[in-house]
């Protein structure tokens, strides 16, 4: 009986969520329109898409979360408004750690909310969250460009965020057949300002998004233990400076493959 009153107030919601999915498109056509005129800033789209729709048409939370497909087991709202730190974790898997929301695309074990953050993070507030984790995930998501500005979005300008994310030349990474794209030196430099950017200069002027790297390093590691130390030491020697980093990775990448990128950077919402 329970299970058949929930199916029930789930097909009322999606019977009410139908009308608005003909404009849904045409909607999201404007807002990118606003958003790329700068009638809208690009972190702060009239709060978020989530608001801008709900203001104009009034749509609940349920209903909303059915358009646009994620589901929250938790009381997100409480743990916001709460005076300890918003720790979110972006596809997280079946694992969790303590204090952190845990964001993944399947409904598993110890996932908090079910969504694609392909489609943005439509269920957090701008301004909202202290600290983003996300460790091999970028390299699955096709809207890279959105994603960094939606987590620029949610941040506090206090807020950071920490990624990991695999290097080009990691051989492991062409096995994988749901890698959609692959990461370097300067990748995340694409979005930061000309005058905090490494030596080799590369062009921001593709998004509005703008981040401050506090921290990048190369990480080595071999499937081989045998490997190890000698990994170690080179990750050691090319992380002490950006010019031996850079170096490394013109000269030296294919003899010593990267295993990936750990990075760590704040939204600069000038």
């Amino acid at each position: 009986m329970v299970l058949n009153s929930k199916t029930c107030q789930l097909n009322e919601i999606a019977d009410k969520a139908d009308p608005y999915k003909k404009n849904l498109g045409k909607m999201y056509k404007l807002l990118h329109e606003m958003r790329n005129h700068r009638i809208i800033p690009p972190w702060n789209p009239v709060k978020t898409k989530l608001d801008l729709l709900k203001t104009l048409h009034g749509i609940s939370e349920d209903i909303w979360g059915i358009l646009m497909n994620y589901s929250i087991k938790i009381d997100l709202e409480q743990i916001i408004n709460s005076r300890n730190p918003v720790v979110i974790e972006l596809g997280s898997g079946d694992k969790k750690r303590q204090g952190r929301v845990t964001v993944d695309k399947l409904d598993l074990p110890n996932v908090d909310i079910v969504a694609d953050i392909e489609e943005g993070l439509a269920f957090l507030p701008d301004n909202s969250v202290d600290e983003i984790h996300c460790r091999s995930v970028f390299e699955h998501i096709q809207n890279f460009e959105d994603l960094i500005g939606e987590i620029v979005r949610v941040l506090k300008s206090s807020g950071k965020a920490y990624i990991f994310v695999p290097h080009f030349s990691n051989p492991y990474y062409y096995s994988d057949f749901t890698h959609k794209r692959f990461f370097g030196l300067y990748t995340f430099y694409y979005f930061v300002d000309k005058e905090h950017q490494l030596k080799r200069k590369v062009p921001n002027f593709y998004t509005d998004t703008r981040i401050l790297i506090l921290s990048q390093r190369l990480k080595f590691r071999s499937i081989f233990s045998i490997l190890s130390p000698f990994k170690k030491l080179v990750g050691w020697f090319f992380n002490l400076h950006p010019v031996l980093q850079a170096y490394y990775e013109e000269n030296l990448c294919y003899v010593f493959p990267c295993h990936g990128i750990e990075v760590v950077f704040t939204p600069s919402k000038e």
